[in-house]
């Protein structure tokens, strides 16, 4: 198991028996020492440390959200795939709707310079990288689809901006 993983683990367990302490305190409970919280309760925090907890908690749940979404997708599109003919060109109008869809999965709008497509899709691979989620196999698969469509759409809009 990576160093990373595990201190993660670690930091994870350490704020559950927290949140756990937490929540026998609010609810009544006396503690050992009459009710009194010790320094390892939510007191011995700043406002800005629980601030920054709850943000990284919305933004790991917005990404096992993202992750279950692109699973979800990448499961929904399989059966219906078709081999594709490579005998005729894409109409133009469909080629602006790949690029179109490119810059929405790049969260990019559709203005951006190649600089800021690279600058973004490196920020995203480090974000939703495989390597990230080998926890669980389902978050590790869809991690994995969700940075192959990312390269397709930064190798897309990469050739699209590249060329004179």
């Amino acid at each position: 198991m990576a160093i990373g993983r595990r201190f993660f683990d670690m930091a994870r367990s350490e704020l559950n028996s927290l949140l756990d302490k937490a929540a026998r305190l609010g609810e009544g409970d006396d503690d050992e020492d009459g009710g009194k919280p010790d320094a390892d309760g939510l007191e011995a925090f700043s406002e800005a440390e629980l601030e920054a907890e709850l943000e990284r908690r919305r933004l790991d749940r917005e990404l096992e959200e993202r992750l279950a979404a692109a699973a979800k997708r990448a499961k929904a599109s399989r059966p219906s795939e078709a081999p594709r003919s490579s005998s005729a060109p894409p109409p133009a109008s469909a080629n602006s709707d790949r690029l179109a869809k490119a810059y929405a999965a790049l969260e990019l709008p559709r203005t951006a310079d190649f600089a800021t497509v690279k600058q973004q899709y490196r920020k995203l691979m480090r974000k939703y990288h495989p390597d990230h989620h080998t926890g669980s196999p389902d978050k590790e698969k869809a991690a994995h689809e969700l940075t192959q469509k990312l390269t397709e759409a930064y190798k897309l809009l990469e050739k699209h901006l590249r060329t004179p």
